[in-house]
């Protein structure tokens, strides 16, 4: 019988280059169809600390300022009823995250007319905004 043949250096790095190409592709299709699957539930999405809040005394809504992680930005987003909430309702916790939608307005009186307030949007219910602080 023939002694075994040990596989030539280049054969080797071929096979191995061979196979993080067929990881990476697997990864990068696996993480496309998360993606899309995140875009086909809506809205955009947001978690950070609150860092302050405004009541909207003309439209009866409330401002609240978060310093988002997700766009490293600070947000204005609109809480109102309509606003699906988790953990225990507390939308005045320390850290928030969850989901927004475009549109919204807030209003504060300034004398006796409405003033409208810069928002990013309202907190909405899809999945929702909580916290457990």
């Amino acid at each position: 019988m023939p002694p075994l043949q040990q596989p030539h250096p280049k054969k080797i790095i071929k096979y191995i280059l061979l196979v993080l190409l067929g990881v990476l592709l697997v990864a990068a299709i696996i993480l496309t169809f998360q993606v899309q699957r995140i875009k086909a539930f809506g809205g955009n999405f947001y978690a950070g600390r609150r860092t302050g809040s405004l009541s909207c005394t003309c439209t009866n809504n409330t401002l609240i300022y978060i310093q988002d992680v997700v766009s490293n930005t600070s947000l204005a987003l609109i809480y109102d009823s309509s606003t699906k909430l988790y953990a225990n309702n507390n939308i005045y916790g320390t850290y928030l995250m969850g989901s927004y939608s475009s549109g919204g307005q807030c209003e504060q009186y300034v004398g006796e007319e409405c003033e409208e307030v810069k928002s990013d949007g309202t907190m909405d219910s899809n999945p929702g905004t909580g916290t457990s602080f």
